[in-house]
C-alpha cells in the first residue's frame, strides 16, 4: 500500500531538524566538522580548492559544547541513581537493563539528559516488542524496556486535551531498520520505518527497496495500552512538545571558534613560508635561465640595481587572531556555566529573591525533569504488566549555586570577559565558591591547556595558490619592520 505521506515530517519537526544540526555535528568533534565542509567552514571566493583542503585538513575543533554537555549533564548523576524503597522489585530487577541492551537505568538516564541537553527535549518510548531469556530452563518472556527516542525522529504528532490535559492522540518516529541482502548471504542492507502510535492502535511502515516514494504497511494492530506510551522530558519547554536547545548560543560561539581557529592556523602557515623576491634580474624573469638558491651558491648581476630579498607576512593579524580565540573561550567559559546560576530554569532570579525563595537553576529544572519522566515511564512498564506499585527515582539536585553565589559567579564572568580580571583570579574565586574542587591546580590546568594544542599539521600548498586576502598582507621586511612575525630581514644582493 503506498501512502509517502505517512514519513513527511511535519514543520515544527522540520523547524527542530535545523536548529539541532550544528549541535549534533558539534557532538561528533573535529572529524564531524570537517565532513561538514563549506557548511561550516566557508570557503573564500577566490580560494582554490587544494588551498581549501589544506586549511581544512590543518583545522581542529576546540569542543567547548560537548565538554560543557558532557560536564553538566555528569553533575546530577555525579551518584549513582537510586530509587525510592516504595519501589516494586520487579522494577529493580529491570533497572539492571532497562533498554534490553545491558544498560542500567542509571547509564540509560544520564544518556537521556544529554539528549536533552542538546535538543532541548527527548522522549522515552516504553516498548514490549523484544523477548528475553531469562535463564535457558524459562520459555521466552516478553517484558516491557524504554527505548530512547530523539527529538528529530519524533516527525509528526497530534494532540487533545483531554479532562484539563494536553495528551497525545497520534505519533509518527522514524526508525531504520535491517533486512536480508538477497545478493549478499553475509549482509543486511539498512531500510527506513515509520511507526505510528494511535490511543488504541499502532502500525509499521516500511519504505519500499525499489521506489522510496513507496510506503506499504507492513505490521500493525491493536494496543494494550490506555495512553500511547511515550514519555517527554524538557529543557527549555516552549509548550506541549515544543522546546528550545538549552545550549544552542554556546553552539553558534563553537562555531564562531572554528572557523577563527581555522583562519589562525592558516595565517601563521602562511607567514612562516617567507617567498623570495628578485629584481634586476631580467634574464631570470623571461625564463631563460634558472638560478638555485643555497647556502653554498653566490648570484651575481650586471645590473646595479639589482635586488634578492625575502618578503614575509608582517604578522600584524597574528596577534589579533590569537585573542579573538582567546575571547571566544571565554565566552564559551561563561555560556558553560549559565545553566547552574539561579534564574535560567523558571521564574526570574529577581523574582524568586523578592519571595525570598532560591531561584531554580536551568540545571536543576531539566534534572527535576527527567526524574518525573522516568517515574512516569517505569509506571507505565508496571501498568503494562497489570502490576501495582508506585515507583520512584531519586536524583540529586542540590549542585546548583545558591541565588547570591550564582550573581557573584556571574559578575565574576563578566569581569573576566571584560579582562578587569585575571583568568587565576577567577579561578581562585570559583575555587571558593565551590563551583572548582579543592584538588583543582591552576598550574596543573594551564599545562594541561597548553598539551591540549596540536603540533601544526605538516602540510604545504604551492606558494602561489594563496589567495587574495592572504597577499594583501605579505611585504618586502627590511630592518624596520614589525618585529611580531618577521623571521628574517632583508638581504640585497
Amino acid at each position: 500500500m503506498a501512502n509517502e505521506q505517512v514519513a513527511e515530517r511535519s514543520a515544527e519537526s522540520s523547524m527542530l531538524l535545523t536548529q539541532t544540526k550544528l549541535l549534533r555535528t558539534l557532538m561528533t568533534g573535529t572529524r564531524g566538522m570537517m565532513a561538514a565542509r563549506e557548511e561550516y567552514l566557508p570557503r573564500a571566493s577566490s580560494e582554490p580548492s587544494s588551498v581549501y583542503d589544506r586549511r581544512l585538513n590543518m583545522s581542529y575543533l576546540y569542543n567547548g559544547y560537548r565538554f560543557a554537555i558532557n560536564s553538566l549533564s555528569g553533575r546530577p548523576f555525579s551518584n549513582p541513581l537510586k530509587l525510592s524503597e516504595e519501589t516494586p522489585d520487579v522494577v529493580r530487577d529491570w533497572s539492571d537493563n532497562i533498554d534490553l541492551t545491558g544498560r542500567s537505568l542509571h547509564q540509560f538516564a544520564r544518556d537521556w539528559m544529554i539528549d536533552v541537553m542538546i535538543a532541548g527535549r527527548s522522549h522515552i518510548l516504553v516498548d514490549k516488542s523484544k523477548a528475553v531469556v531469562r535463564n535457558r530452563f524459562e520459555e521466552l518472556e516478553l517484558r516491557p524496556y524504554l527505548r530512547m527516542i530523539r527529538a528529530e525522529d519524533i516527525i509528526g504528532w497530534k494532540s487533545d486535551n483531554m479532562n484539563g490535559e494536553e495528551v497525545l492522540t497520534q505519533v509518527r518516529i522514524q526508525e531504520m531498520g535491517e533486512v536480508d541482502d538477497p545478493e549478499n548471504l553475509w549482509a543486511t542492507i539498512p531500510v527506513k520505518r515509520v511507526r505510528v502510535l494511535y490511543l488504541d492502535s499502532w502500525e509499521l511502515w516500511e519504505e519500499d527497496q525499489e521506489n522510496e516514494d513507496d510506503w506499504r504497511l507492513v505490521d500493525g494492530g491493536d494496543a494494550d495500552w490506555d495512553r500511547i506510551p511515550l514519555v517527554t522530558a524538557y529543557g527549555i519547554r516552549d509548550g506541549f512538545m515544543e522546546s528550545e536547545p538549552p545550549m544552542e548560543d554556546l553552539g553558534w560561539v563553537n562555531l564562531g571558534h572554528w572557523q577563527s581557529q581555522s583562519d589562525q592556523r592558516n595565517i601563521l602557515h602562511v607567514s612562516r613560508v617567507p617567498i623570495l623576491f628578485g629584481a634586476g634580474f631580467p634574464e631570470i624573469a623571461d625564463g631563460s635561465k634558472k638560478i638555485e638558491v643555497a647556502a653554498n651558491r653566490a648570484l651575481f648581476s650586471s645590473d646595479p640595481g639589482a635586488s634578492l630579498k625575502y618578503v614575509e607576512h608582517t604578522g600584524k593579524s597574528i596577534g589579533a587572531g590569537r585573542q579573538d580565540l582567546k575571547d571566544l573561550e571565554e565566552q564559551m567559559a561563561v555560556l558553560s556555566l549559565s545553566p547552574l546560576v539561579p534564574g535560567s530554569g523558571g521564574a526570574s532570579a529577581t523574582a524568586s529573591a523578592l519571595q525570598g525563595a532560591e531561584s531554580q537553576s536551568l540545571l536543576q529544572a531539566m534534572t527535576i525533569s527527567i526524574k518525573e519522566g522516568l517515574d512516569d515511564a517505569l509506571q507505565l512498564m508496571l501498568d503494562w504488566q497489570s502490576l501495582s506499585g508506585e515507583p520512584e527515582v531519586i536524583i540529586t539536585s542540590e549542585y546548583g549555586l545558591a541565588l547570591r553565589e550564582g550573581e557573584h559567579v556571574g559578575a565574576l564572568l563578566q569581569l573576566r570577559l571584560s579582562g578587569d580580571i585575571s583568568r587565576r583570579t577567577l579561578w581562585g574565586e570559583l575555587r571558593r565558591r565551590d563551583v572548582l574542587s579543592e584538588q583543582f591546580d591552576p598550574e596543573e590546568e594551564e599545562q594541561e591547556i597548553q598539551d591540549e594544542m596540536p603540533g601544526l599539521i605538516a602540510s604545504m600548498a604551492p606558494m602561489d595558490e594563496i589567495d587574495n586576502e592572504q597577499e594583501d598582507e605579505i611585504v618586502g621586511t627590511d630592518n624596520n619592520s614589525d618585529a611580531e612575525g618577521s623571521l628574517s630581514e632583508t638581504e640585497d644582493v
